[in-house]
């Protein structure tokens, strides 16, 4: 039984209230400790060729192959699809302070070196085949992001209702 047709969306806007109140009454170091490494891991590949590609079909941009850079945007496409979508309230922010930008821009490391293996690095694989599946099941850039939205609304956001 679905209990989200019960619940009004006042009821959940207040109880992720609660949860960010919660966390941020943690201290910082508390409340990413179990998702976060104090020192960054060696790189990996966690994001497949075929998430860059799937995003420029549903984009209406031509696929490069991986041996051309990608545009800068597609940092900020991630940052929207992915870090403000897992992991605790704020994690996004909390990377962005630990992995701040050099003076080009770029930053030293990528987001995910700093995830803990065993839950931040899991999430996050698991989160990627599931926006993939999103992703291959849209026509379009609007109607992946309208599913994106209805399956995993960003944290500080309440669900939206089916109805």
């Amino acid at each position: 039984m679905d209990l989200g047709q019960w619940i009004s969306p006042k009821f959940k806007v207040r109880v992720t209230s609660i949860v960010m109140d919660w966390m941020a009454g943690l201290p910082r170091h508390r409340a990413f400790s179990a998702y976060l490494l104090e020192d960054p891991s060696d790189w990996q590949k966690r994001f497949q060729d075929v998430i860059w590609q799937e995003i420029c079909r549903l984009k209406g941009i031509s696929w490069k192959g991986m041996s051309k850079n990608r545009p800068q945007w597609f940092g900020g496409i991630i940052n929207d699809i992915v870090y403000d979508r897992i992991g605790p309230p704020g994690l996004r922010e909390e990377l962005n302070q630990r992995n701040p930008r050099l003076p080009s821009g770029e930053r030293a490391l990528k987001h995910h070196q700093l995830l803990v293996e065993k839950v931040g690095v899991v999430e996050l694989i698991a989160y990627l085949t599931a926006i993939l599946a999103l992703m291959r099941a849209s026509g379009d850039w609007r109607q992946f992001m309208d599913n994106l939205r209805r399956a995993y609304p960003k944290l500080h956001e309440p669900r939206p209702l089916p109805f």
